[in-house]
């Protein structure tokens, strides 16, 4: 089902003077710290059935350029949260 999946996006602000050039977390058009990201999670699955609550995943989709200590931050704050289902994605970089 796609609405058991939630998606977090990490790397650069698009508006780089506003926000700054530090990879950030993005998720439903506003930026996360790390240590809200368990908040962040158990709004998800509130908005589920009890039934699907469980089955959430969480795809992150991540810059290239991002720093795997944020990733590895995420990660850490998604297993807390118990949010094990995680789908990676990446942006890559082509040289034409």
């Amino acid at each position: 089902k796609k609405s058991l999946v939630s998606y977090l996006y990490i790397g650069k602000p698009k508006k780089v003077p506003e926000f700054g050039t530090e990879p950030k977390i993005h998720a439903n058009d506003v930026f996360v710290e790390t240590k809200n990201l368990i908040q962040w999670v158990n709004t998800e699955k509130s908005k589920l059935d009890e039934v699907d609550r469980d089955a959430v995943t969480i795809s992150l989709k991540v810059d290239v350029e991002a720093k795997r200590g944020l990733i590895a931050d995420v990660e850490t704050e998604l297993r807390k949260a118990n949010a094990r289902r995680i789908l990676y994605s990446a942006n890559q970089k082509l040289d034409l």
